[in-house]
């Protein structure tokens, strides 16, 4: 970045840098930064050698608006064709677009009485005359253009001389100032306009006269007044539905609780029974007893999934960028056992950084692996693959998707035992088993707190498998995005 921007703006060099993207972009008129991030995020999708353009507004450290012109290109891409660099040239063209603003003044006179306008469109001098009218004027006021060329305003409409706002409004016109009056009624009737004083200059910088324009805006203020009543309601039933949430989660803790000391007192009395008593049990009885102990078991996992998934559900906590390397190292050291004593080998590429909640991340990846060290296949040791790729928005056919965004997508593969294609949606769902509970223990809900996740973070998950030769989850979540502001 060379010393120009320092110059117009009368920041130093060092503060320029030192401000960083949002400190500059707190530099840009606030009507012009929505566009010029728009702007800045199309930018990775521009083609090698194209030059893209843009105006927009500097704010001076001394008020003072400067006109910019952008015209950007793509300067350095990565291995996956990304672009890293963006280089722009920028220009001071406030002087052209003041010239051009004075072209635009001249030609308002003409485009002001295009009688096809849907607006009511009049011209009055600095003494208050009319010096045109449009057919919609007419059309609106019963007063023709006949009739009102000539006429001074306030004569022919003296109602607008008593309205304060109007008056001043007219006058203030008449000074050189550009006046926008959002949803004002109208002093003749019950609709709503709104009004915009364009003062039309000579070549001196003087006013000689001032082009009033009224849009009616009667329906629109009406469905905004509708809207906002509507807003009410639906944040009063926000709230209630939260109340409601808080409710059932606490709940949910409570009614977990309580079932599991009862369940702890069975699978005590059952493991007692096994270890003390087991001489003195009929055959029956032993396979009874360890029935009883492996249904124990499974509720208390049903219980701890029930609980999992509304810690999910209620976890609100602002997404962060994470580091997914770090998650995945979490997830390996607590199942460390787990891993050694499956023979489990993991081939793990370098992971990106998504926006995220590591609680949760942590859940969705431990999930994705028990289910893969889970669903082996006999004599065939188990290997697991997790890596990430990006995929762009265009390449995407997904109902969850966002518009126009772009994804991280992490992979979990294995060669275990997989599913058939058919049910790759159905798996998502809560208790819902493609594999004998009796030879594969679980709950049935590992996937579905998985998918639960993937909509917390904006993103969404994916299967694909084949019998016998493993399986394939992907999750998507949506990329970081680092725009570059010139």
């Amino acid at each position: 970045m060379n010393n120009c921007l320092a110059e117009w703006t009368g920041l130093s060099p060092d503060i320029m840098t030192e401000i960083g993207y949002s400190g500059r972009l707190q530099l840009v008129h606030i009507d012009d930064r929505e566009k010029l991030i728009t702007f800045n995020n199309d930018m990775h999708h521009a083609e090698n050698n194209e030059i893209r353009t843009i105006e927009y507004r500097l704010v001076a450290s001394t008020g003072k608006i400067i006109w910019i012109r952008d015209r950007s290109k793509v300067f350095k891409r990565d291995h996956h064709k990304v672009p890293t660099h963006i280089l722009s040239i920028l220009q001071d063209i406030t002087h052209e677009v003041e010239l051009r603003n004075q072209l635009i003044e001249r030609t308002q006179y003409a485009e002001a009485i295009i009688d096809s306008s849907v607006d009511r469109i009049m011209l009055y001098d600095q003494q208050l005359n009319i010096i045109a009218w449009n057919s919609r004027s007419a059309e609106l006021t019963g007063v023709s253009k006949k009739h009102a060329i000539g006429k001074n305003l306030f004569e022919l409409f003296p109602k607008v001389e008593k309205d304060e706002q109007l008056y001043k409004a007219f006058n203030k016109a008449l000074l050189g100032h550009y006046i926008h009056l959002p949803n004002t009624k109208s002093t003749y009737t019950d609709k709503y306009y709104e009004r915009f004083f364009i003062p039309l200059k000579n070549e001196k910088g003087e006013t000689y006269a001032v082009l009033n324009l009224m849009h009616d805006v009667s329906d629109t203020f009406l469905q905004k007044e509708k809207l906002s009543e509507l807003n009410m309601i639906l944040e009063r039933k926000n709230k209630e539905l939260e109340e409601k949430n808080e409710e059932i989660t606490s709940f949910a803790f409570i009614a977990s609780h309580d079932l599991k000391e009862p369940l702890r007192k069975l699978y005590t009395f059952s493991d007692w029974l096994l270890n003390r008593e087991l001489e003195n049990l009929s055959d029956t009885g032993k396979s009874y007893i360890k029935k009883m102990a492996n249904s124990v078991r499974r509720m208390d996992m049903l219980i701890e999934d029930i609980l999992v998934l509304t810690k999910i559900d209620s976890d609100k906590r602002v997404l962060k960028p994470i580091d997914l390397n770090a998650i995945l190292d979490r997830v390996t050291g607590d199942m460390k056992e787990y891993i050694s004593m499956h023979g489990v080998e993991i081939i793990a590429d370098s992971l990106p950084i998504i926006n995220g909640n590591d609680n949760q991340l942590f859940y969705l990846f431990k999930n994705l692996l028990s289910n893969a060290v889970k669903f082996n296949k006999a004599g065939r040791n188990i290997i697991i693959q997790i890596g990430a790729k990006p995929v762009e928005a265009k390449m995407l056919d997904h109902e969850k998707k966002l518009p126009g965004v772009d994804y991280q997508c992490i992979y979990f593969k294995d060669n275990g035992l997989g599913f058939d294609p058919k049910y790759s949606k159905k798996i998502f769902q809560v208790f819902q088993r493609l594999h004998d509970p009796q030879y594969y223990e679980g709950t049935g809900m590992g996937l579905a707190i998985c998918k639960k996740i993937m909509d917390n973070h904006n993103g969404f998950i994916t299967a694909d498998g084949q019998p016998g030769e493993g399986a394939e989850f992907c999750c998507y979540f949506p990329s970081l995005n680092k725009s570059l502001l010139p």
